[in-house]
């Protein structure tokens, strides 16, 4: 096991502001419930834009060398990461909406949604279960050290037992 800030210092970088993020995240939440609304979206908007950098530099490279250049899909990793990323996309995108709908006149009428605190709260839910996600991504990528064989080699050890297995026969 590395240390925290070994070799892979991106991902353990964007860890480590995930978890800000989310403490930012909550910080703003508990300022709403104080209602304190103009500090609550301050917080709640600089977290979520500031996520937006994090995505675009840390988070789709790794998904891109891992998954799409490293042609694995069907690892746990690259499984967890597919679902990481979907659904990570749809709630940044929520989440871009709601500072859009509450901070511009930019959503038009019809598309406002009525029930904004409900939509919030569901919104920093599934948020936090994405952080958690992350750092299970994050543990079994880099943390569970694994054995790993590979097929030819397997098939060669099974080769060099039949091999032997046949030559004693020949012997007797």
């Amino acid at each position: 096991m590395q240390a925290l800030l070994g070799t892979r210092t991106a991902a353990d970088l964007n860890l480590a502001a995930q978890v800000i993020l989310l403490a930012g995240l909550v910080v703003g939440f508990w300022l709403a419930r104080q209602k304190r609304f103009d500090q609550h979206a301050n917080v709640q908007t600089a977290m979520v834009l500031l996520n937006l950098f994090f995505i675009a530099s840390v988070m789709v490279t790794s998904f891109y060398a891992y998954v799409i250049a490293g042609g694995s899909t069907t690892g746990t990793v690259a499984q967890l990461m597919i679902a990481h990323g979907v659904l990570g996309l749809a709630i940044q995108g929520f989440a871009l909406y709601l500072i859009l709908r509450m901070r511009t006149k930019v959503i038009p009428q019809p598309f406002r949604i009525k029930n904004v605190k409900t939509a919030m709260r569901a919104t920093l839910a599934a948020w936090t279960v994405l952080v958690l996600l992350g750092v299970g991504i994050y543990v079994e990528r880099y943390l569970n050290e694994r054995a790993v064989v590979s097929a030819p080699l397997a098939e060669l050890r099974q080769l060099g037992a039949d091999l032997y297995v046949h030559a004693v026969e020949l012997d007797d």
